[in-house]
């Protein structure tokens, strides 16, 4: 895959963070960078976007990286905080269209969503995280629908409160990207405050609290499996 150059609540390492721990660092590819999805204009990367017509498939990756702003270090490093996906993209009206996503930790399930995303023809794309989507739950090994908001479930795993950013919507996280026909990417950006320790090891967990003003850079990187 072509690679992106991108650049409840306890201080201790609980079982459900040891876990989520193992299976991220077993999960990782080696990629280097952090990305800062403001530096990258769609319009310049496009060149010519893909007619979308028919139901296409696509595999790559979620990443979900942050950086301290003000100790001026990274957090969460992206290669390191990932999960491989597969994903349908399916028009659904005249610039409508579902990218439905399965993410992995290696051979298992972690999440399912489902977006609702706006393309223009020339390949810009924005699409909102969803009110509902499905999630591992590690205590039964089962897939099942989430109980929280997205901004609720980054309080929980980061102990941060989401206050600033392109990416805030309305109680949610706004993504834009493009899709060249071959390559689909997407990415947020928000800014927060760690208020208390997160329950996402060691990355969240370790005291003190991060000073300053934390900025997450989450992106899903796909590209057109080949027939």
């Amino acid at each position: 895959m072509k690679t992106l150059r991108l650049l409840k609540r306890t201080p201790v390492l609980t079982g459900f963070s040891f876990m989520l721990m193992l299976l991220l660092l077993a999960g990782c590819e080696k990629k280097e960078g952090f990305i800062n999805a403001a530096d990258e204009s769609p319009g310049a990367l496009l060149k010519s976007a893909g007619v979308v017509d028919m139901a296409i498939e696509l595999k790559g990756s979620t990443h979900f990286p942050s950086y301290a702003l003000k100790e001026q270090r990274v957090i969460s490093p992206w290669d390191l905080n990932m999960l491989e996906c597969k994903a349908t993209l399916t028009p659904v009206g005249k610039q409508d269209y579902i990218l439905e996503t399965e993410e992995y930790f290696g051979t298992m399930l972690f999440r399912k969503i489902s977006y609702e995303v706006k393309m223009t023809p020339g390949g810009s794309l924005k699409f909102c995280w969803p009110e509902t989507w499905e999630e591992l739950d590690f205590s039964t090994g089962q897939v099942v629908p989430n109980t929280m908001s997205v901004l609720e479930q980054m309080r929980l795993h980061t102990g941060c409160e989401i206050y600033g950013g392109p990416g805030v919507a309305q109680g949610t996280v706004l993504y834009k990207g493009h899709f060249d026909g071959t390559v689909f990417y997407a990415a947020i950006m928000v800014i927060g405050e760690q208020k208390e320790f997160g329950t996402v090891a060691p990355f969240y967990t370790t005291p003190p609290l991060i000073d300053g003003p934390i900025k997450f850079e989450f992106s899903i990187e796909l590209e057109v499996v080949e027939e």
